[in-house]
């Protein structure tokens, strides 16, 4: 194999390797990429044998095509010590790869391709698929804040894909708190099924839109007709993220989302995020409870704990009815932010019932969160 690339880009897509390559170690094999040049390409691949990544190296010239695997960190490493930019000439010598720039040379040696775990191919005859903008389907991944990260409840541990007859939706619960996107959308012959994508995969995925070099695509979900565990992700540029999917029953996430809440309460986003977290500066680390005492043109957000004192802040509102609840700060302050926007609507019935945080601007995104009660 014989590739000149960019240390660059080389490098970014090296760092975003990284993150999927096994950490564990049970299969030497795992903590290499495989590095494929072939059909005037160079192809980068990593496994962890449940998520998989492939991307294309674009500034790469193939003079010889070649497949090797090479140790990622290593790999990664030595590229952070080459200067922005510069041009990197990969040659390979048995089971070593050379690595020559006019600042300095190096060889690592890897393993057999043909030991490398196969990597998912995007079939030509899928079950089904979707494309949406990468800005678009970043929006949707966001509800993986609200995913948990508990081993007991395993299918909670990923981001719900609901494919309905009208819509596309995102959603998330840890069992405390609900993130949920939606995307009005028709679905092939009236289609209504889901997956769990675990939140390794969403955030894999968030990742390579976030480059420079996607802003503006698409990103293409593709859901396998041979396999009922495994779902992929196909960028414009050629990238692939394919990952298996959680086991499990998700939750009937629409029976927790009350259907009817007839108090609302109109903030401006920022004075409330802002209210919260000074409040939250006194709050009980354990619990990191605040109380939210609603009055009709203005709310009074405060937190006490007898080790760090009393916080109190006001913030103004439209409120159609009196009510005072408890909430963790956190789950609040992530809320508000989710649904984003300049106003902010909360709903709600009793201190005991979930309250709904909903955005005038964006009609897509939901927000539930469960009170705390107040002593």
């Amino acid at each position: 194999m014989h590739v000149a690339v960019d240390s660059t880009e080389m490098r970014a897509v090296l760092t975003l390797m990284k993150k999927v390559v096994c950490r564990k170690n049970t299969l030497p094999i795992l903590s290499n990429v495989l590095l494929d040049a072939s059909e005037g390409r160079l192809r980068v691949c990593a496994t962890d044998l449940e998520v998989a990544l492939s991307m294309d190296v674009e500034s790469a010239r193939v003079t010889t095509p070649g497949v090797i695997t090479i140790p990622a960190r290593e790999l990664l490493d030595w590229f952070r010590g080459v200067s922005p930019h510069t041009e990197v000439v990969l040659n390979t010598d048995g089971r070593a790869v050379h690595m020559l720039c006019r600042q300095t040379a190096g060889k690592l040696y890897g393993l057999p391709d043909d030991e490398f775990p196969k990597i998912a191919r995007v079939p030509e005859t899928p079950k089904a698929k979707f494309t949406l903008p990468a800005a678009v389907m970043r929006r949707m991944l966001t509800t993986r804040m609200a995913a948990s990260a508990g081993e007991t409840q395993y299918f909670l541990n990923g981001v719900y894909l609901h494919i309905c007859p009208d819509s596309i939706r995102f959603v998330a619960t840890d069992s405390h708190r609900l993130a949920l996107q939606q995307l009005a959308a028709k679905s092939a012959e009236g289609k209504d099924f889901g997956v769990i994508i675990p939140s390794t995969a969403a955030e894999m995925l968030d990742d390579v839109l976030r480059q420079k070099s996607e802003v503006g695509g698409a990103v293409t979900t593709i859901f396998p007709a041979h396999s009922e565990n495994q779902l992929l992700f196909k960028t414009s540029n050629g990238t692939v993220i394919s990952t298996r999917l959680v086991d499990g029953e998700y939750p009937a996430y629409r029976q927790i989302i009350p259907k009817e809440h007839p108090h609302i309460a109109v903030f401006d986003s920022d004075e409330l995020r802002s209210a919260v977290e000074q409040a939250a500066l006194c709050a009980n680390p354990k619990t990191r409870r605040i109380h939210l005492d609603i009055h009709k043109t203005e709310a009074i957000v405060s937190a006490e704990s007898p080790d760090k004192g009393r916080a109190e802040a006001t913030v103004a509102c439209k409120a159609s009815e009196p009510i005072g609840m408890g909430f963790d700060a956190s789950y609040l302050v992530d809320g508000i932010r989710f649904v984003g926007g300049h106003e902010i609507t909360l709903t709600y019935k009793e201190p005991i019932n979930p309250a709904l945080l909903t955005s005038g601007t964006d009609v897509g995104s939901l927000y539930l969160v469960m009170p705390m009660r107040i002593e």
